[in-house]
């Protein structure tokens, strides 16, 4: 299995690679999701959210298309945590806010946002709520 150099020295991705240059990392995230490397993936949400809502970085479309993209890649168990990292937020909070309007955006502009990010994570919930 080929792994990136960056996988293979065990360096993490910096999370604000994912906002600023996407592209750059993305192949290092497949090599994590080939591997089922979950807690790697796991850390980079979480440590991603946490730059996003520290930082509140001013964004342009370009970042938005890559949030989307990096969202769409994950497997469903990343993209859940995702939902369940952000929901820890205050909703009036700025960074709620924040977050709530970069997902307000994608969800308006983007139906494969709908389709790969937002639909599975609504039947996750559901399902969960089943429960």
């Amino acid at each position: 299995m080929e792994t990136s150099k960056k996988i293979q020295n065990k360096e993490d991705i910096n999370p604000k690679d994912i906002f600023y240059k996407f592209p750059d990392i993305k192949a290092d995230i497949e090599a994590l999701k080939k591997e089922n490397n979950s807690s790697k993936l796991g850390k980079l949400m979480v440590d991603f959210i946490k730059f996003m809502t520290t930082s509140m970085a001013k964004y342009t479309e370009n970042n938005l298309k890559y949030i989307e993209d990096y969202l769409i890649m994950m497997p469903i168990d990343i993209k859940w945590l995702f939902v369940t990292e952000i929901d820890k937020f205050e909703r009036p909070s700025p960074e709620f806010q924040y977050i709530a309007g970069i997902h307000y955006k994608l969800y308006k502009q983007s139906k494969k946002y709908i389709k790969e990010f937002y639909d599975p994570i609504m039947i996750r919930t559901n399902q969960e709520n089943i429960k």
